[in-house]
């Protein structure tokens, strides 16, 4: 033990307690607390819904404001909520208790530390849903320091996370600036004020879909790009890798070419309206497609397109989804190429703002997972 410290059985001094007391109400509705609206790795919860008690539903349960929320389901999502106020959460969350002797906050960190969530990934059940085995959970242990001592180790882990949130905010506040510069340049484009000339996308792009076929291509250089690739960390600002690599030969007409703007064209994710533009060519499974830019300018057709609301084009199918007749006829204004050029320049400064925001924020980030492993273990 490399700070010897006592190590304490988790069931022991943070059991499962729910809440017996009453949940105050804001206008006669509730907070409930779902795992979507928890954000990976940090506990933050990126929403608040308040919904009618008749709405709850019996796949709830309380929680109070001292206790810790744990995530059984998916433990590599690592999800660990520290509650600001009473409420209902999903099941799926387990309200945690700890006991006087440990800070609600240092056992949360805990929770969260790399080794501790690679140890619940080996430890689950189940292919489609895995969850931590409970059992396992209970039984395994957390170094217990005196708490002056766990307070101390809270407030250095907050001040890197400060910095992080910080430098993220920063982000947000450079996604900001290029919207604002975009209506600047070129005004609102569904009044279009401007008078631009008026296109549909089919003059201006070409629509492309994913091949399923690309999955089965040998492991190579190319990445092959899946929804869920676009959450990658290093796909934020733009799509330069993926979770597998393949090789495609002399099947070029497989890639996607860099300045195409790729968006999920089946089911759910297409709610999310989440839009990459490709910083390198890829290839693509059959769930996205991609707009391919012609006589207009890459990123303009990109700013565009974040203007979209892709949910108002779903169809009314039992799995949501959208396809070339949906997008080709969409309406865009087309300024001078010049103007578009102009635009790009100054965008693309501000993307190297933000490239170094997000070294900043990856050293920091390893720089706290660092001090949690030297801390826990």
């Amino acid at each position: 033990m490399k700070h010897n410290w006592e190590y304490r059985r988790l069931g022991d001094i943070a059991p499962a307690k729910p809440f017996k007391g009453t949940i105050t109400s804001s206008n006669d509705k509730y907070w409930c607390l779902n795992l979507d609206k928890v954000e990976s790795n940090t506990g933050v919860v990126l929403e608040y819904d308040y919904i009618e008690e008749s709405e709850l539903g019996g796949s709830v349960h309380k929680f109070a404001v001292d206790n810790v929320l744990f995530s059984k389901l998916r433990p590599n999502l690592n999800k660990v909520v520290v509650p600001e106020q009473n409420g209902y959460c999903t099941t799926e969350l387990v309200p945690l208790h700890p006991l006087d002797i440990l800070n609600r906050y240092y056992l949360a960190y805990y929770l969260r530390s790399p080794k501790y969530v690679n140890f619940l990934i080996g430890k689950t059940g189940g292919a489609k849903m895995p969850r931590v085995k409970m059992d396992i959970f209970w039984n395994s242990t957390i170094p217990l320091p005196p708490m002056e001592k766990q307070e101390q180790i809270v407030a250095e882990l907050d001040q890197i996370n400060g910095l992080i949130a910080k430098n993220r905010e920063l982000l947000s506040q450079l996604d900001a600036l290029s919207q604002s510069l975009f209506y600047d340049t070129f005004g609102d484009p569904i009044t279009n004020p401007k008078g631009f000339p008026i296109k549909t996308l089919k003059d201006v792009c070409i629509l492309k879909s994913g091949d399923s076929s690309a999955n089965r291509l040998p492991v190579g250089k190319v990445p092959y790009v899946k929804v869920g690739d676009m959450n990658l960390l290093e796909n934020k600002q733009g799509i330069l890798t993926s979770s597998k690599f393949v090789n495609i030969g002399n099947k070029t007409k497989l890639l996607f070419p860099i300045g195409t703007t790729i968006f999920p064209k089946r089911g759910g994710a297409i709610l999310t309206n989440k839009k990459r533009l490709t910083k390198v060519q890829i290839c693509c499974d059959l769930n996205i497609m991609g707009a391919i830019p012609q006589n207009i300018h890459p990123l303009y057709l990109y700013f565009f397109f974040l203007e979209k609301d892709f949910s108002e084009l779903v169809d009314g199918s039992t799995v949501p989804q959208i396809n070339n007749t949906d997008i080709y006829p969409l309406k865009i204004q087309v300024p001078p190429l010049a103007l578009q050029e102009e635009f790009a320049s100054k965008v693309e400064a501000i993307e190297a703002q933000k490239v170094k925001v997000d070294a900043e924020i990856s050293e920091l980030q390893n720089l706290l997972d660092a001090r949690m492993d030297y801390w826990f273990n």
